[in-house]
C-alpha cells in the first residue's frame, strides 16, 4: 500500500491543485442544490483548495475536511487564511465519532482503500448525502492492452496514484447501490495522456459518447461522479 505521508507527495508533488476547478464543476453538475446543506464534510480532502471552494459554491457554513497525510492537511490550514473550516489529520474510520453532516463528499478516494465496501458504509452512515467520484479504469481497452502487455494501466495507477481497485461503471455502481440511492450521475472521458498507443485508443472510444456517455467509458475508460441518498 502506497505511503500518503511521503511517497504519494513525492509522486505528485502539484498534489492535484491544477485539477480542482474540473472535479468543482463535476460536482456542482450532479448535485441537487434544493436540499439547502448546512453541514458537509470532504473525506480525502487532499490539499484543501477543492474543500473551500465547494465551501464557497455551495454557501455551507459548517465544513470539514479529512485526510491521511499530515503533508496534506498542513497546506489545506495554510490555504484557508481565514480558518473557516475544521481540518481534521486522519482516516475516514474516525468520522463515526463526529456529528452527523447534511453532505459527505469523497472526490477520487473509493479507489484507495483496501476495504471499498467499508468506506462506502461509512459514507452512508455519516450523512444523507454524498457525492462520490471515481476513476473506470476496468475499461474493455485497458483490459486489452494489459492483456497484449503493451500498457498496463492498472499496475501504472498503482504505483503513481496508490490506486488498489479498478472498476468500471457497473461494477461500481453495483457497490454504491448497497448502501445508497442513486440520484444523479454523470461519466466523463478520461483525459489525454502521454502514451500514443493509449491515446489513439481512447479516441476511438470517445465518440461514443454522443451515444452514451456510460458505454463511452465502459469501452474507452474515464471517469463517473455519483450523487446519492443514504437508504
Amino acid at each position: 500500500m502506497m505511503d500518503y505521508q511521503k511517497e504519494y507527495i513525492e509522486k505528485n508533488p502539484t498534489l492535484h491543485l491544477e485539477d480542482t476547478d474540473k472535479k468543482l464543476k463535476e460536482v456542482l453538475k450532479v448535485i441537487d442544490y434544493s436540499n439547502n446543506f448546512k453541514s458537509m464534510v470532504d473525506i480525502g480532502c487532499g490539499a484543501g483548495l477543492l474543500t473551500l471552494k465547494l465551501k464557497k459554491a455551495l454557501k455551507i457554513e459548517n465544513v470539514t475536511g479529512v485526510d491521511l497525510s499530515k503533508h496534506m492537511i498542513l497546506h489545506a490550514q495554510n490555504l484557508d487564511n481565514s480558518n473557516s473550516i475544521k481540518w481534521i489529520n486522519n482516516d475516514f474510520r474516525s468520522l463515526m465519532n463526529l456529528q452527523e453532516f447534511d453532505l459527505s463528499i469523497a472526490i477520487d478516494i473509493v479507489e484507495h482503500v483496501e476495504d471499498d465496501e467499508e468506506i462506502l458504509e461509512v459514507l452512508s452512515k455519516i450523512s444523507k448525502y454524498s457525492v462520490i467520484k471515481v476513476p473506470l479504469e476496468n475499461s474493455v481497452m485497458n483490459r486489452v492492452l494489459n492483456f497484449l502487455n503493451i500498457h498496463d494501466t492498472f499496475t501504472e495507477t498503482k504505483n503513481q496514484f496508490g490506486h488498489i481497485n479498478h472498476y468500471n461503471f457497473f461494477q461500481i455502481r453495483r457497490k454504491i447501490e448497497k448502501d445508497f440511492n442513486i440520484l444523479n450521475y454523470n461519466c466523463i472521458s478520461m483525459p489525454k495522456r502521454r502514451t500514443k498507443i493509449w491515446e489513439v485508443g481512447r479516441r476511438i472510444w470517445l465518440p461514443l459518447g454522443l451515444l452514451s456517455k456510460t458505454i463511452m467509458t465502459y469501452f474507452g475508460g474515464g471517469f463517473a461522479v455519483f450523487f446519492v441518498e443514504s437508504k
